[in-house]
This record gives C-alpha cells, sequence and structure tokens, in this order.
C-alpha cells in the first residue's frame, strides 16, 4: 500500500484542503507514513503569502529532512502552487507536480 506524507504551510484555509486532500489520498488506497522518509508522495501545502515566496518551498521540504524514499513523488499544492504555477516548476525540477488549490 502506497504511503503519503503531507506538509500544511499558511493558512486555516490550506489545513482543511489539506484534510479534504488526505481523505481523497486514502479512499485512492494510500496511508499516512509517519515521515517523509517512509512516503511514496510528499506533498507540501502551502500558502502564497507564507514568507519566502516560492523558494520557500525548497527550503521547508529541506526543512523535513529532505529525506523523502529513493523514487518519491514530490508536489507541491495550495494557492502558491495556482499563483506561481510556472515559476514553481521552474525552480523546483527535482518536484514532480505542481497543482493549483482548485485541483482539490
Amino acid at each position: 500500500m502506497p504511503r503519503y506524507w503531507l506538509e500544511t504551510l499558511g493558512c486555516p484555509k490550506n489545513q482543511v484542503d489539506s484534510d479534504k486532500l488526505a481523505g481523497l489520498l486514502e479512499s485512492d488506497g494510500y496511508r499516512a507514513a509517519s515521515r517523509p522518509s517512509q512516503a511514496d508522495l510528499v506533498v507540501v501545502n502551502t500558502c502564497a503569502f507564507h514568507r519566502g515566496g516560492p523558494g520557500g518551498v525548497d527550503r521547508r521540504r529541506t526543512a523535513t529532512g529532505g529525506a523523502e524514499k529513493p523514487g518519491a513523488r514530490l508536489a507541491v499544492t495550495g494557492c502558491m502552487a495556482e499563483r506561481y504555477g510556472q515559476e514553481l516548476a521552474d525552480a523546483l525540477p527535482r518536484w514532480t507536480q505542481v497543482a493549483g488549490s482548485a485541483c482539490l
């Protein structure tokens, strides 16, 4: 069974979106990992108003230890991804998906 790790940064709406995303992932057969190194999918759900702008997402990934499982998919979502989509994709080449909060 695949595992996910979900980091939530920003406003209360981000937490609501993360809760919905966790429910969707679990209904698709994922289960929560207890740390990023166990996850097949690492998701950072972040706010456009989070300090540091788009670069803050990469710093946050590093803050989680940068210890994701080899081959894990890395995704950033939330209103920051919606606002800075291509800029984030260009700035974070290791991340495999950038998806705005509208996808939730």
